[in-house]
């Protein structure tokens, strides 16, 4: 066979091949996509699921970063919130202070004394502050109690309700003296009131100076019920405290002699 002849065949036979392998394609195709049909769909499936797990993993992670973050930002807050109520406290004080006509010292209150038949409280002022025993402690909102127990940076305060305190008093509005005395259940009561005294509801109790304890004229309270004693020719006042004896953090002791004159009442 010549050169010619022979290269004409080799073409004709590749043409032929090519176009058998032609139609043949839409039938190999759809074989091919079948056969791979179902790997394919695993290795999605396989995708899918590293990607979830993938993303889940970074979700975690992310919430707890936020979370570290919230919690941070919420005890920041409740700081910063304790501050500002802090501060508005001590310039109350501060403000008080300066009004006084008694030198006071502040003090925080560090303690309770853990007993339920008595109402002391320890605050971080001793005798390396000035401070004595029978001082008396106060708030800007009247009278608290009287220091008991000396240590030299800590004192312990008895508190007016507590059973065994006791305090001259007054009533502002009409002069009429009694005691005023705390019970076992933490109420201030004014006791020795003979039955035409002259008290009413919202009057005004305040220290009387006749005992060397306290000084005259500190707020001690509002008249919030009367009663007559039983059996006895006596009536006696249940006080409402004005400091919040249940709720110290500061306190003021007052260091002045007690014969000073004035009056720290609201």
């Amino acid at each position: 066979m010549s050169p010619k002849k022979r290269k004409l065949f080799f073409l004709s036979s590749a043409v032929a091949i090519i176009l058998f392998a032609a139609s043949l394609t839409p039938f190999l195709r759809s074989s091919l996509i079948d056969s791979l049909r179902w790997p394919l769909s695993i290795f999605s499936q396989i995708s899918r699921e590293i990607q979830g797990i993938t993303l889940y993993h970074w979700n975690l992670i992310e919430n707890r970063r936020l979370k570290k973050e919230i919690a941070l930002l919420r005890r920041q807050r409740f700081e910063a919130e304790e501050l500002y109520l802090e501060n508005i406290r001590l310039r109350k004080l501060l403000d008080f202070k300066e009004k006084s006509v008694y030198p006071l010292t502040a003090a925080s209150v560090i303690g309770y004394e853990p007993s339920n038949l008595s109402s002391v409280i320890i605050i971080d002022k001793g005798r390396r502050h000035g401070i004595a025993q029978g001082y008396a402690v106060i708030t800007n909102d009247g009278l608290v109690g009287r220091i008991v127990e000396l240590g030299d940076t800590t004192s312990k305060v008895l508190l007016i309700n507590d059973i065994n305190s006791g305090v001259a008093a007054l009533v502002q509005r009409s002069r009429q003296k009694g005691l005023v005395s705390g019970t076992l259940g933490g109420e201030l009561i004014l006791r020795y009131l003979p039955p035409d005294a002259d008290v009413k509801i919202s009057d005004l109790v305040i220290t009387c100076g006749l005992s060397d304890l306290y000084p005259k004229g500190i707020l001690i309270g509002e008249v919030a019920e009367i009663r007559e004693e039983d059996g006895q020719p006596e009536m006696f006042a249940v006080v409402r405290p004005s400091a919040k004896l249940t709720k110290l953090e500061e306190v003021l002791v007052v260091l002045a002699p007690l014969e000073t004159p004035g009056y720290l009442g609201k």
